[in-house]
C-alpha cells in the first residue's frame, strides 16, 4: 500500500510538471524564437525608396502587421522568395514560400500575377499603389504576424537599417516587437 502511494505521488508530480511546462514555459519559448526557416530579399529596389513623408516604418508601429516603406510612385514590387501566389484580395497579394509561409504585399496596383502562379525571387508582382508600401510575414501556423526584418537577407537588413536612420521618424529598431498575434 505504501509503495503504491509513493508511485501515485511521483506520477502526480510528473503530470503536474508536464502541465506547467506545456502551458507556461512552452508558449514563452515559442514566442521568443523564430521558428520559420525563411530568408528573403527586400521586395523593392533601394533606388525606389524615398524619405520624404515617412521613409521606413518599423514593424509593430501603430499596430502595423508589416514594415512600411515609402517609395517613388508606382515602384516595382518583386517576389522576395520563390513561391506560389496563394491569393489576391483587392490590392493585397499573398505569396506562399516553399517553406509554407505567407508573405503579403500591400497596396499594389497593376498586379502581374494570379492565384496559383509560381514565381521566383525577383519576379515582378505588381506596382506600389501610391508611394507607401507594406510587406509582412503571416505565420498562420502560430496565428501571428512576424517581423519581416528578421527574415531578410544581409543586404535587405542593411538597407532597412540605413533607411531607419534616414526616415522622418528616426528609429534604431526595425522591429518594435517580434510578433503580433491575430
Amino acid at each position: 500500500m505504501r509503495n503504491s502511494t509513493i508511485l501515485f505521488g511521483i506520477f502526480g508530480l510528473v503530470i503536474a510538471g508536464a502541465l506547467v511546462f506545456t502551458f507556461y514555459f512552452l508558449p514563452r519559448l515559442d514566442a521568443s524564437s523564430n521558428s520559420l526557416n525563411l530568408e528573403m530579399a527586400l521586395p523593392v529596389e533601394r533606388l525606389d525608396m524615398r524619405y520624404i513623408e515617412q521613409g521606413v516604418t518599423p514593424f509593430c508601429t501603430n499596430k502595423s502587421h508589416g514594415i512600411g516603406i515609402e517609395t517613388k510612385e508606382r515602384a516595382q514590387v518583386m517576389a522576395p522568395v520563390d513561391g506560389t501566389v496563394d491569393r489576391v484580395e483587392g490590392d493585397v497579394v499573398y505569396l506562399r514560400s516553399r517553406d509554407n509561409v505567407l508573405i503579403y504585399f500591400s497596396p499594389l496596383t497593376n498586379i502581374n500575377v494570379s492565384v496559383g502562379d509560381y514565381v521566383t525571387s525577383g519576379n515582378i508582382l505588381g506596382y506600389v499603389d501610391g508611394n507607401i508600401f507594406e510587406f509582412g510575414v503571416d505565420n498562420y501556423l502560430d496565428s501571428r504576424y512576424e517581423c519581416p526584418y528578421l527574415y531578410l537577407d544581409a543586404k535587405g537588413k542593411d538597407i532597412i537599417s540605413n533607411g531607419l536612420k534616414e526616415s522622418v521618424v528616426q528609429s534604431s529598431r526595425a522591429c518594435e516587437c517580434s510578433f503580433v498575434n491575430y
